[in-house]
């Protein structure tokens, strides 16, 4: 990059997201999992060969959704019930398996909606039906109220047979619509006006991040809470306790797209701090092998969904709105004190969850909803939430959190420091190549090196932290004369060995002496290539 040094703008190559922070992943906590989720998980993943990530998001939303209309958790401090929502983003490339898996997972949703649509459709067509027939006896009784009114005999029975028959008039059916792929807003109110607790499933978000509806993301975020929510219909103001969950998957390009355009909309509303994301680059981890009986779980999995979908179809129709509350136990309640606390920690400044600190701060309830899908799906005795069950569900989350320092790296103070490391250290080595020379002052550094509009990298500030971190990693020397003054760079040279730079008697008359930077415990190692020059 022979670009003249005055007009140098730090055109370095594309960071890739290596840093210690980013690649420190661990394998998904599968054995914190009920054994009836756990191996259908497993089995997914090796009969699709699918990763067990996306698995494992897929089957866990599902178990959300069964759970959704049925049970409820009490947190300890505000006493105000949690619903059992949670929200997936699988964020995969093209061939990962998400449509295989999600739909997959999801035919036993699709199975009982269908039934439930036909239903529906038949109670839809009884109501019209008695519709035409109540119209026509409407009919039929006013035309006696005028013939009583007219002869002034006979009005007061005329006119209680109208208010009786009125009274009688028929309902339309309301519709068990529990599961959504594409829809408006506006039309999604409609629908959760007869049945409040839905969820959002898709296989292929591009819809979704590139609709309307990801612009207004209100509805969505009282959705997770399960809040009220205001609306009016057929002229009728109306209140529904929302509880409305997501399950998206969607290709990096997309992904990375939406967040450019819609910061404000995507994390600056909270839309995002509500989900798990996770980003998959594996595959299935598995071996091939005897995993038959593998397959009995994906049954026992169904079977447990259709029992708790018919459990949620027959308090719909009962008009059973009360849901099942699950507390926790004291042991719990201690242990969440103790993450909630560990968890304060890891979101100040400097901290390794600073940039995702408004998703931490929704972490303790989503552990504490997945504890309560996991009792409840496993059907474990009681009401009362154990300490070990919060404590696979914490597991579960920390391995979530983890991901989402991944998704959202490019957001944390480690990848813009060090995109602010690679800018100099390349700019340092350019000036050499440039120039011919094997060594810089970092006065030079100050008045000639990188600096932006919102970004000036030339400040002390700025640069001594670089400088510091470039020395730590042993990718620069610094050095000065014994006695002291201006501060010098130089590189290794094509061996990886740093030359005795004390030839240079004109800028080292005494001798040199090498500046170590201090010791800085929270200082990890960048993923910074190995520039030489050879003198």
């Amino acid at each position: 990059m022979n670009l003249p040094l005055q007009n140098y703008q730090g055109g370095t190559p594309d960071q890739q997201n290596l840093s210690v922070i980013a690649s420190e992943t661990r394998s998904f906590p599968i054995k914190s999992l009920p054994t009836k989720i756990s191996n259908a998980i497993i089995a997914t993943s090796v009969n699709k060969k699918v990763s067990v990530e996306i698995a494992a998001s897929s089957f866990l939303a599902a178990a959300s959704l069964a759970c959704l209309p049925l049970i409820e958790v009490i947190p300890v401090h505000t006493k105000i019930p949690e619903p059992a929502v949670l929200n997936f983003l699988v964020v995969a490339g093209s061939g990962s398996g998400k449509s295989t898996v999600l739909r997959a997972v999801m035919q036993v949703f699709h199975d009982f909606s269908s039934v439930v649509n036909d239903e529906y459709k038949n109670l839809l067509n009884q109501f019209q039906a008695d519709t035409s027939l109540w119209e026509e006896n409407k009919k039929a009784l006013a035309r006696n109220l005028r013939q009583a009114t007219s002869s002034n005999y006979g009005r007061e029975d005329a006119e209680a047979a109208m208010e009786e028959h009125l009274k009688n008039k028929p309902k339309k059916p309301v519709r068990f619509k529990f599961l959504y792929q594409d829809i408006s807003n506006g039309e999604l109110i409609k629908s959760l006006g007869d049945n409040p607790d839905a969820g959002i499933f898709s296989e292929e978000a591009v819809t979704f991040f590139k609709s309307r509806a990801k612009n207004d993301p209100g509805i969505f975020n009282l959705g997770w809470d399960g809040a009220p929510y205001s609306y009016q219909r057929d002229g009728v103001d109306c209140e529904i306790n929302l509880r409305l969950m997501f399950c998206l998957m969607v290709q990096p390009d997309i992904f990375d797209e939406y967040i450019t355009r819609n910061q404000a909309t995507g994390r600056g509303s909270g839309f995002l701090a509500r989900f798990l994301a996770v980003k998959v680059d594996g595959e299935c981890k598995y071996q091939d092998g005897d995993f038959s009986h593998m397959n009995r779980a994906l049954e026992e999995f169904d079977n447990r969904v259709q029992e708790l979908l018919k459990q949620a179809k027959q308090r719909f129709y009962n008009g059973s709105t009360d849901k099942q509350q699950l507390i926790l136990s004291p042991q719990a309640i201690a242990f969440m004190g103790e993450k909630r606390a560990e968890m304060k920690q890891k979101i100040i400044e400097g901290g390794p969850w600073e940039h995702i600190k408004d998703i931490a701060l929704k972490s303790g309830a989503n552990v504490l909803r997945l504890a309560a899908i996991l009792h409840y799906f496993d059907e474990r005795p009681g009401n009362e939430i154990s300490l070990s069950a919060i404590e696979c569900a914490q597991r579960i989350i920390d391995w979530y959190m983890q991901q989402a320092c991944n998704v959202f790296y490019k957001n944390s103070h480690f990848f813009l420091f060090e995109k602010d490391v690679l800018e100099v250290y390349h700019w340092i080595h350019n000036k050499m190549m440039i120039e011919g020379v094997a060594i810089i002052s970092k006065s030079e550094i100050m008045r000639l090196g990188p600096k932006h509009k919102d970004n000036n990298l030339r400040l002390a500030s700025k640069l001594e932290p670089i400088l510091d971190q470039l020395a730590w990693q042993k990718r620069i020397y610094l050095i000065q004369n014994y006695t002291g003054g201006p501060v010098y760079i130089i590189l290794a040279n094509s061996l990886g060995v740093f030359q005795d730079p004390r030839v240079r008697l004109d800028l080292f008359p005494h001798g040199i002496r090498c500046l170590e930077p201090d010791y800085a415990p929270e200082r990890v190692s960048l993923n910074l290539p190995n520039l030489t020059f050879t003198w």
